[in-house]
């Protein structure tokens, strides 16, 4: 009797799935050798800030990361060279093995448990992935309906397969849960954007902020003495909830009035903890990465209109700080190298001792000396559209 298309698929699907259980151990084997070791020790100390791991889940969950998502010195991850020096390996686990870099973190709640498999809601990016366990049908008993776990996810074929360790809450720990979800999103807002409807959604509501905030302040870039700071952020949030109309004319204080809903307080607007006395802040709103508060903006703007100031201390530290900074971006300091071009130059070949140094010629590898991961990637929305469950908050609010 010739099996159908379907029944083939299904039982090709499930021997890539018991095979990938073979490849990520003989991966985990490969990459946790001594070839790696002292680019791994570099990464456990990045990953951790110098402290050991608390424990078996956390050092495997690192593991995976380090395997699957790590950028060694020559710019490849481990599973790329694992691929390169196994080229007897079928198309097909090549192809898989490289997926896996596509790999998914988050916090899941089960829907469903049927066919050896469990369907699970990512609580970060609001998608449901279908995972199969690769250690033996008995691995999946740990999980029910209604429970929540932790993990790492990886894509076979059509399905995902666990990567790494898992933790696991049951269905009366789900206040807790989300308060786990919501502190991940802060931390790490690339998991949410995951999700292409969030990602247009967050883009649509910061070129709506953008807009507001500009009309407001009159530019994208403003410096505020630090004593007026909070002051001129609290008039800011007062024109968005009162002033700002919609396309039927309402504000959003009105709008909360006719749903019933309360009006909520401005934030406090406390200076950021610079660890330092500051004099002015700079705020920048870049229509694509968000707004972003820049310590001490006038130094760093005197040093570019007068780059003799570099010479001082004060100048010089709050460049060299910006540019040190792994949280700010790269287009600041180009849009005052675009301000002042000549100038630019001048700063710089100062600043570092070059005496050759052109912004043109030499400002992008400047930049990427410091800030490559940030300019590896396409900046995201620093607004976060999250889910009504997960705030806590009725919809509409």
């Amino acid at each position: 009797m010739k099996k159908s298309k379907k029944s083939t698929d299904s039982a090709f699907q499930m021997h890539l799935i018991d095979r990938a259980g073979d490849l990520k151990g003989m991966l985990v084997e490969f990459g946790h050798g001594p070839r790696f070791k002292k680019e791994m020790d570099r990464a456990r100390r990045k990953h951790f800030g110098g402290s050991p791991p608390e424990g078996q889940y956390d050092f495997i969950r690192f593991l995976d990361w380090f395997l699957l998502e790590y950028r060694l010195p020559d710019s490849r991850l481990v599973v790329d060279i694992f691929v390169e020096e196994h080229p007897d390996l079928p198309e097909v686990e090549r192809k898989m093995l490289l997926g896996w870099k596509d790999v998914v973190e988050g916090y899941f709640e089960v829907s469903a448990l049927e066919g050896g498999s469990l369907a699970a809601a990512n609580l970060m990016d609001d998608m449901t992935y279908r995972i199969r366990p690769n250690r033996g049908p008995g691995f999946i008993e740990q999980f029910a309906v209604g429970s929540f776990f932790m993990s790492r996810v990886v894509p076979v074929g059509t399905e995902w397969i666990f990567s790494g360790a898992q933790q696991v809450w049951n269905a009366s720990q789900k206040e807790a849960v989300y308060e786990m979800v919501r502190k991940e999103m802060m931390d790490l807002p690339h998991l949410v954007f995951r999700n292409p409807e969030k990602l247009a959604l967050a883009r649509k509501i910061q070129s709506e902020d953008y807009r507001e905030f500009v009309a407001f302040f009159g530019s994208d870039l403003v410096a505020l003495p630090a004593e007026e700071f909070q002051k001129r952020m609290h008039a800011y949030m007062r024109y968005k909830a009162y002033e700002v109309r919609d396309e039927n004319g309402l504000t959003r204080a009105e709008r909360a009035v006719r749903e019933g809903r309360t009006i909520p307080p401005f934030p406090e607007f406390d200076l950021p903890g610079w660890g330092r006395k500051i004099a002015t802040i700079g705020i920048i709103y870049d229509e694509a990465a968000g707004q972003y508060f820049w310590p001490d903006f006038h130094l760093i703007e005197k040093a570019f209109a007068d780059p003799d100031l570099i010479r001082t201390h004060a100048y010089r530290d709050a460049v060299m700080s910006y540019l040190q900074d792994p949280a700010m971006p790269p287009f600041p300091i180009r849009r005052l190298a675009e301000a002042y071009p000549d100038n630019a130059d001048r700063l710089f070949r100062k600043l570092f001792k070059l005496p050759k140094f052109t912004w043109p010629q030499d400002g992008e590898k400047l930049l990427r000396r410091y800030k490559a991961e940030q300019m590896d990637h396409p900046p995201l929305p620093s607004l976060l559209p999250i889910s009504d469950p997960i705030t806590g908050k009725k919809a509409g609010d």
